[in-house]
Parts: structure tokens; sequence; C-alpha cells
């Protein structure tokens, strides 16, 4: 059948009262079929809150950042995919757009300029590509 979007709920970049609200959602919603959190934080909560529920493998999780956290969910069957920003390109080119800036280049700065991102799987965490995208703390 149609995807059908119930909602969104915003949560102040708290893992806890993305939690709460997931549960709360899952209440209201047992035919609930998947959650996509736009950052770590809601990933974080909604992903406890559908563990919380005894649904993990059932309501699928999508994630948006991949903090290393992320990937023992994933690996644990609570997250079904990561989707990793690439913050190293980011600041990369947000140097190199500053610099052209400074130098009065402004037509090297294009007006949109997509970072690209890995999705990570159970299927391909182990791979170079997902382990070079995942957020890690040195």
């Amino acid at each position: 059948g149609a995807v059908q979007l119930i909602g969104m709920d915003y949560n102040d970049d708290n893992a806890a009262k993305a939690a709460e609200q997931t549960a709360a959602v899952l209440s209201a919603h047992p035919d609930l079929g998947g959650i996509f959190g736009t950052n770590l934080f809601s990933a974080r909560g909604a992903a406890q809150a559908v563990a919380n529920a005894g649904l993990t493998g059932v309501v699928k999780v999508a994630n948006f950042d991949a903090p290393e956290d992320a990937i023992v969910a994933l690996r644990e069957n609570v997250v079904d995919i990561v989707i990793a920003q690439h913050p190293y390109e980011m600041g990369e080119k947000c140097i190199e757009f500053a610099v052209a800036a400074v130098n009065g280049n402004f037509d090297a700065i294009p007006k949109r300029y997509p970072t690209g991102y890995t999705i990570i799987t159970r299927e391909n965490v182990d791979t170079e590509e997902a382990q070079r995208s995942i957020y890690k703390s040195e």
C-alpha cells in the first residue's frame, strides 16, 4: 500500500523527549511501519522507544547522522538504515568558499552545494566506505 505520513514531532535535540514522543506515536498508531529520525537525537530517542515497546524489527527506524551508537543500534537490529553526512567535506568546502569570498572570487562559490551522504546498512557497515563515514572521536 501507499505510505502515509502521520506527522512530525520536534524534540529540541533531546533524545529523552524524542523517546517519549515516539512512545506516544507507537501507542496511537499500532500499525506504524517506520520512523525517520532527522538527526542523531531524534533517531536515538526513536530507536530507544521502538526497542522499549518490543517492536525492534517490526517498526523500521531510519537514522540521519552516524554517531558510533547509531552503528551499535544498526548492528543490534534496532535501527535499519543510517544516513551519514560528510562533515569533513562540509568543513573543507566552508573553508574553501570562505577563502574565495575573502579574495572577492564570488564566482567560485556555488549558490548551492550538495555535500553528499553515505547510506549505511547491516549489509555494508563493515565496508571501508561505511566505516570512513561513521562519526568517530579520536
